[in-house]
């Protein structure tokens, strides 16, 4: 099962909430299950390129990072 990580949070009757890969996009509900599955309607939006210009969040590595140091004359480089 493909799964989908969110952050929702609660105002008055509303439960508001948006995709974390795109953060841009929010949607709300009356209750949680409400507002999962508006997620879900916004997921499928998102994802079959009617919507322009979508930024999303992803991340990369990091791999360890390595530095020289040389001098050259009276000036230092990295």
């Amino acid at each position: 099962m493909k799964t989908k990580k969110f952050t929702y949070w609660q105002e008055g009757d509303y439960y508001l909430g948006f995709l974390n890969d795109y953060p841009d996009y929010q949607t709300q509900g009356m209750s949680k299950e409400e507002l999962v599955k508006n997620l879900k309607d916004l997921l499928a939006d998102l994802e079959s390129g009617e919507i322009p210009y979508i930024r999303k969040v992803e991340e990369f590595g990091l791999g360890r990072l390595k530095r020289s140091f040389q001098r050259h004359e009276d000036y230092a480089y990295w």
